[in-house]
C-alpha cells in the first residue's frame, strides 16, 4: 500500500514539473508568431521565384531580423544580393507587445494565474518580377494563461519586448485566505465546547 501510494506521488510530482516545463517562454511565442506572420504570405510570393528579402525594424527588435530571415528561408529561395527578374520583398516589424490581465484564483487556496497577451505587428511589401506590387498588414497575437509566480522566468531581462508590468495581488485575495483559516478554527473550536458541553 505504502508503495502504491509512493509511486502516485512521484508520477504526480513528475506530471507537475513536465507541465510547469512545457509552458513556453515570451521569446518562443514571439518566434511562433513570426513563423505564422511567415507563412501568410505564402499565397502572395511566388515560390518559384528567387526572393530578396530586406527587413526593417527599429533597434530594439534587432534581434528578431535573423529570425525572420530564418523563417522566409524555409519556405523560400532567398538571394543575398538585388538582381533583375526577381522578387522583392520589405518585411516591416513594427511593433512587438508583451502584456498581462489581472491576476486570478486558480481555487480557494491555489496559485494566481493571468492572462498572458503576445503581439506582433508587420507590415509587408512584395514587389514581383513584373514590377506589380502587393501591401500586406499582417498582425498576429497569442493568448494563454500562466501562473503569476512564474512570469519572471518567461521573460528575458535583455529583451523589453519580452517584458510587461506584473500586474499586483488584489489586496482582498491576500486577505481572504487568512480570514477563511481563522474562521474555520473559530467555528472547530466553538463546536468542540458545544459538543463537549453535552
Amino acid at each position: 500500500m505504502n508503495f502504491q501510494r509512493f509511486l502516485f506521488l512521484s508520477l504526480i510530482l513528475c506530471f507537475g514539473i513536465v507541465s510547469k516545463a512545457q509552458t513556453k517562454s515570451n521569446l518562443e511565442l514571439v518566434d511562433s508568431l513570426i513563423s505564422a506572420s511567415v507563412n501568410e504570405l505564402e499565397n502572395s510570393i511566388n515560390k518559384n521565384e528567387k526572393v530578396f528579402l530586406e527587413v526593417v525594424s527599429p533597434l530594439s527588435f534587432e534581434v528578431l531580423k535573423g529570425k525572420i530571415y530564418n523563417s522566409f528561408s524555409k519556405k523560400f529561395h532567398l538571394l543575398n544580393t538585388k538582381q533583375d527578374s526577381i522578387q522583392f520583398v520589405n518585411f516591416y516589424l513594427l511593433k512587438v507587445k508583451t502584456s498581462y490581465g489581472e491576476p486570478r484564483k486558480e481555487s480557494i487556496f491555489g496559485n494566481f494565474l493571468v492572462e498572458r497577451k503576445i503581439e506582433i505587428y508587420s507590415n509587408v511589401v512584395v514587389k514581383n518580377s513584373s514590377n506589380q506590387i502587393k501591401t500586406l498588414e499582417i498582425n498576429k497575437s497569442s493568448v494563454d494563461t500562466v501562473y503569476l509566480d512564474e512570469i519572471n522566468m518567461l521573460e528575458d531581462k535583455s529583451l523589453p519586448f519580452t517584458q510587461s508590468e506584473i500586474p499586483n495581488i488584489p489586496l482582498l485575495s491576500n486577505l481572504l485566505e487568512p480570514i477563511i483559516v481563522i474562521g474555520t478554527l473559530i467555528v472547530s473550536t466553538v463546536l468542540l465546547f458545544v459538543v463537549r458541553s453535552k
